[in-house]
This record gives structure tokens, C-alpha cells and sequence, in this order.
């Protein structure tokens, strides 16, 4: 099999291990190996994976990492469930698998929640993984927010308004129709939708209602080497990009 990657963690599965799941694998099926972490980066241990619609699961190890075999290619949708002592919590995403591969996914995850499923629910783009979205977040540099925290925000008319609670920004509205972002030093920031520059502000560059998630950044020196070098920018992920239907607000 041929190894496809989201993220670099391949080094953390043994050798021997995917040799013996690539031997035993059926014809015309994929895998899907990786490690889910907390919010802390530490892998969580007992997590089940299943393939939704099958019987196809598997369950982290002690160390967050797991292997899921066998799985039809093509695009297929799987679910991962956290079972605590105060309840359990969900996450969902979806991706394509090529025949005769192996996709590495690290998967972030908010998993200790002690909400019930219905409200834990969380859509994990497999776009923005891709992208490094969840790692960049990860790290803590930067503000952002997924599409679970805008729909708890209260309805924005603008998408400068997702940004009120962002550290280092201030949204400065001239009137009702027109808001602006600017970091609390005075900079401008570069705005990027779905990767590529634009040179209008925040408001003007994409519809609140299309916004899946959006990062930030308010000084040179937290600028990831995703974007090029900025003294400050605003990245806004469209639903679009994203390819996940998101839950009416």
C-alpha cells in the first residue's frame, strides 16, 4: 500500500504493524490509521472509530493510536466516540479513500465533554486537517474559531462581528453597513479566504453566513509559514472549502 498523509505522525505506527494489515487487506479497500489527542496533545486512549454505515470500528490504544482496516474506497463518513463517567461525546468527519492506500489522519479532538451526543456533536473537516487548520490551532499562537463555536455566538450581521471576542482585535464600526478589524496596535490585517488573498477588508471579502471557521493573527512573529509574511492577518474558511454541511443556527 501507498501511504497517503494529513499530518506527519506515520513514525508513530509501527512498520510491522501496517505491513501486516496491508497484506491481509481486501481488494478495492483502504485504511485509515492515525492518533486522536485532547486539547493538551495527548493521545486519548479508548476511543472508538467506526465507519459509518458498516461494521467496520476500532478503538485508540493506550497511546490515542489506532488502525482501522478494510474500509470500502471512496468517500466515507466515520464517527468517533468518547465514552466517560459524565456522559460521551462525538466528532464526525468525512473523507475519500483511494483504493490500495493508507490515509494517516491526526485527529483533534474535544472529546471530554459531558454533554450528550446531540449537543457534542462535531463536525472535523477533513479540508481544514488537510490544510493544518487543527494544528495551527492547536499550538495556541493566534486566536481562531470553529463552526461549533459560531454557532454558539449570538447571530452576526457582519463577519467582523465573529471577531469580538478575539484577543489583540478590535472590530471598529463606522456605520451600520460597514465594520472593520485592526489589531489593538493599529495594524491592517492581510485577509485570506479559503487560501487566497484578498485585498478588500474582512467584511467585504466573504458573507457571514458562508464563514466555517477563521483564524488570527496580530503580529508578524505568530504568522504560520502558511501565509506569507504579514505583520497581521485574518484567514476565513468558506463551508465551501470546508465541503460540511453545518447544523441551522
Amino acid at each position: 500500500m501507498r501511504i497517503q498523509s494529513f499530518v506527519v505522525i506515520a513514525a508513530c505506527l509501527t512498520q510491522g504493524a501496517l505491513a501486516q494489515d496491508s497484506s491481509s487487506a481486501k481488494p478495492g479497500t483502504a485504511a485509515l490509521a492515525g492518533m486522536v489527542r485532547d486539547a493538551f496533545g495527548r493521545g486519548v486512549k479508548d476511543v472508538t472509530l467506526s465507519v459509518d454505515k458498516t461494521e467496520l470500528k476500532a478503538v485508540t490504544d493506550d497511546s490515542g493510536h489506532f488502525f482501522l482496516a478494510n474500509i470500502p474506497a471512496g468517500v466515507n463518513d466515520f464517527t468517533v466516540v468518547r465514552v466517560g463517567r459524565t456522559g460521551r461525546a462525538i466528532a464526525r468527519f468525512q473523507v475519500e479513500l483511494a483504493p490500495d492506500t493508507t490515509l494517516i489522519v491526526n485527529i483533534p479532538s474535544r472529546l471530554a465533554s459531558t454533554i450528550e451526543p446531540d449537543e457534542s456533536a462535531e463536525w472535523i473537516s477533513s479540508a481544514l486537517m488537510r490544510d493544518g487548520f487543527y494544528e495551527r490551532r492547536h499550538t495556541g499562537i493566534g486566536w481562531s474559531i470553529g463552526p461549533d463555536d459560531i454557532r454558539r455566538l449570538p447571530l452576526a450581521t457582519h463577519t467582523s462581528s465573529l471577531m469580538r471576542g478575539a484577543r489583540e482585535f478590535d472590530v471598529r464600526c463606522y456605520r451600520l453597513s460597514a465594520c472593520q478589524v485592526f489589531t489593538r496596535r493599529g495594524c491592517d490585517p492581510i485577509v485570506f479566504v479559503d487560501g487566497g488573498q484578498r485585498l478588500v477588508p474582512l467584511d467585504s471579502a466573504v458573507e457571514v453566513t458562508e464563514v466555517f471557521a477563521l483564524e488570527a493573527y496580530e503580529s508578524w512573529v505568530d504568522v504560520p509559514n502558511r501565509f506569507p509574511p504579514s505583520d497581521c492577518v485574518i484567514a476565513v474558511w468558506t463551508k465551501n472549502f470546508a465541503g460540511l454541511p453545518l447544523r441551522s443556527r
